[in-house]
């Protein structure tokens, strides 16, 4: 079965991809060129990050032509790399959780490939690198890189590499929209009859209230995790996560203190409180 692979990459001056053949048998693995795109990076300065998501753009508009002018080859077969870290952040995860920039491009991206198919390669072995960077014609013509891809891609075996580090959290948050929160909202939730429990087990743990929200956004990253593991969030606690942390608290500490109101909210639009005549609305 043929495959498509295409790898991206973007410095200041410029952005682009190259794409090629991986096809054969497990024991002979051939791979071979098919094109590459390359754009000038825009005169207004843009974060290296943002460039990097262009660059993915133009693999995934890449990736939807191929796929045309090769009916054989079906998104299923068509993998794309990057060794930009927070793009794969970017485009594995919930676009409404970014700036406009950022949002735009990474639901075109999602629209045109599939999320799960961006893996990471490190720097030293992406192609792609050759195009941003610059090179002679006469360098060019015997680069075996360029016109073959990485040697890993030949290999029978292919695997993503899993030793990069951990994203850098203050680049991730620089693009984060205030205010959000995702659709599929993975905020804790307590049945009302044990929220004054789950409090007191965490206030016997610490009075710290820091550490109080560090807690809460853990576990309520370890649903999200189980239940999107495809956006699988790692490394530090990001802001959106403290956000909805303190949501969580104050939600269990409303059920504690407000349970009557809230129970009686769901039977009748409004009620009367300590029949003093005043509506009290939520």
């Amino acid at each position: 079965m043929a495959e498509i692979h295409i790898f991206s990459d973007a410095s200041q001056k410029a952005y682009g991809c190259v794409a090629y053949f991986r096809k054969g048998t497990n024991d002979d693995i051939f791979t071979s060129f098919i094109m590459a795109k390359c754009r000038l990076a825009p005169l207004k300065k843009l974060s290296l990050a943002r460039l990097e998501l262009m660059g993915a753009l133009v693999s995934a508009r890449l990736a939807e032509y191929l796929s045309n002018s090769f009916p054989w080859i079906t998104s299923d077969n068509i993998f794309f790399w990057s060794d930009s870290q927070i793009i794969l952040h970017w485009i594995q995860g919930d676009p409404l959780r970014w700036k406009e920039f950022v949002r735009n491009r990474v639901r075109e991206i999602q629209e045109k490939s599939d999320p799960n198919h961006w893996n990471y390669c490190r720097g030293k072995t992406n192609p792609a690198d050759k195009l941003t960077r610059g090179l002679s014609i006469y360098a060019l013509v015997k680069d075996e890189v360029w016109w073959r891809g990485p040697d890993w891609l030949s290999s029978s075996n292919l695997q993503c590499d899993t030793s990069h580090n951990e994203i850098n959290s203050v680049e991730l948050t620089d693009e984060l929209r205030k205010n959000y929160v995702p659709e599929n909202n993975s905020v804790l939730t307590v049945n009302e009859n044990n929220c004054n429990d789950f409090l007191n087990n965490l206030y016997g743990v610490t009075n710290d209230y820091s550490k109080f929200i560090r807690i809460i956004s853990y576990i309520s990253r370890f649903i999200h995790n189980c239940r999107v593991p495809q956006s699988k969030r790692t490394g530090p606690i990001f802001a959106d996560e403290r956000n909805l942390a303190e949501i969580t608290i104050i939600r269990m500490v409303q059920q504690v203190l407000f349970m009557f109101v809230l129970f009686t909210c769901c039977y009748q639009e409004y009620f009367t409180l300590y029949s003093s005549g005043e509506d009290v609305r939520v």
